[in-house]
């Protein structure tokens, strides 16, 4: 049986990554075919920890995972690690047997959360028992106020559920909101004629150079050694227990010939990306780097003998999100960079086999399992293969 798992991040206040939360179904269709809906979710619960492992997923982050009455009252949850938070569903009814198991729960040491709540007095149980209350931004504005004034708790965070633009995060900030969980980090904020800050120009430059067809090795090398902090992340991965050379490579004309052309590209793409972004959108680069490593897998099965296809994908995922990190026009980004016809109309969502497969790692991010569905089909990629290289692009953007 597959594990169809995606991530959705959860950030704070600084707008830092400090948990996801697992998204699965039993399937690629939306929707539970079976009698038993318990039994389906301990299933695939058992196939996150079992086959894939929670860690690798989630990057050693907390995970919030969805739980049915049955899951809560059964003796499943204490087997698993402190660092997943219990996320009660709204449809559990506050019986005894449940408040009494979350209260054990909670004694273990695990982390309660309240889904999609809204308040009512039949619920103040569970409330003094939570440590995390989320709340669906869109339909609750003034939940919060009502659950501080009915509950002895003072220790609850409220997390506010889709917020999908950076004004619903400044509201739900300003409204008193600890957590926040949505995609507004995903989408730019662009500023007219917003100006690339001096420090970042000579990124662009190198990103430039990278996206020629036959890149000038001499040209990049020039621009490499402007930014020390480029050389030296270049060859601390080179370095790294990754490679397992015997003998240290000490220059960047070293590693681009150790490499060859096309792996020295791609991982100065990765650094230099991670380069320009900041503490606000280094979730941003992770999710870019995820996408380009996917990409190209997905690419290899399209175009098993063609490399320089293999390494286009690579680049439509990488480059995914520039314009949230620049917050500037993606188009105008584009006109800056000498990319492929193709890898462009892309980037700006004409369609094409690059935007086809750019679609379908973007709608398995979101757990829109039956857009997932309608790609694979269209790319005639099978299902099993679109999980597998999800979770393997997942654990090498881990590594790195």
């Amino acid at each position: 049986m597959d594990a169809f798992i995606a991530r959705q991040p959860i950030f704070n206040k600084k707008e830092k990554v400090v948990a996801y939360e697992l998204l699965y179904r039993d399937s690629f269709e939306n929707y539970y075919k079976g009698n038993d809906e318990d039994k389906a979710t301990c299933n695939v619960i058992a196939n996150v920890f079992s086959l894939v492992g929670v860690d690798k997923i989630t990057w050693g982050k907390k995970a919030f995972i969805n739980f049915p009455k049955k899951l809560i009252t059964d003796d499943v949850i204490p087997m698993l690690p402190k660092n997943v938070v219990i996320e009660i569903l709204e449809t559990v009814e506050p019986t005894p047997r449940v408040v009494n198991a979350c209260r054990y729960l909670k004694g273990c040491g695990y982390t309660l959360a309240l889904d999609d709540f809204i308040f009512d007095k039949k619920y103040i149980e569970l409330l003094d028992l939570a440590d995390i209350v989320k709340v669906d931004f869109k339909m609750a504005r003034y939940e919060k106020k009502f659950i501080l004034n009915n509950t002895k708790n003072n220790n609850i965070k409220f997390l506010a559920e889709k917020v999908e633009t950076q004004e619903d995060y400044n509201k739900a900030k300003n409204l008193g909101y600890d957590l926040f969980q949505g995609y507004f980090f995903s989408k730019p904020t662009i500023v007219s004629a917003k100006d690339i800050p001096k420090e970042k120009l000579i990124y662009v430059e190198i990103l430039s150079e990278l996206s020629k067809k036959n890149v000038d090795i001499v040209k990049l090398k020039s621009l490499i050694i402007k930014d020390l902090s480029i050389i030296y992340k270049f060859l601390k991965l080179i370095n790294s227990s990754m490679y397992g050379l015997k003998s240290k490579i000490l220059s960047p004309h070293q590693a681009i010939t150790y490499l060859g052309e096309i792996e020295s590209c791609k991982w100065l793409y990765v650094i230099v990306l991670g380069s320009m972004g900041s503490y606000r959108s280094s979730e941003i680069v992770r999710a870019s780097i995820v996408r380009a490593k996917f990409c190209e897998r997905i690419g290899s099965k399209l175009y098993p003998d063609d490399l320089e296809k293999q390494y286009n994908f690579f680049i439509v995922g990488m480059l995914s999100m520039l314009d949230v990190i620049l917050e500037r026009n993606m188009e105008s980004l584009l006109s800056e960079l000498f990319l492929e016809k193709d890898v462009r109309e892309a980037l700006i969502g004409k369609g094409n086999k690059y935007r086809e497969v750019l679609d379908l790692i973007i709608s398995y991010e979101r757990a829109r399992w039956d857009e997932c569905t309608e790609f694979s089909k269209k790319l005639n990629i099978n299902i099993s293969a679109v999980v597998k290289e999800y979770i393997f692009a997942l654990n090498w953007a881990n590594i790195i």
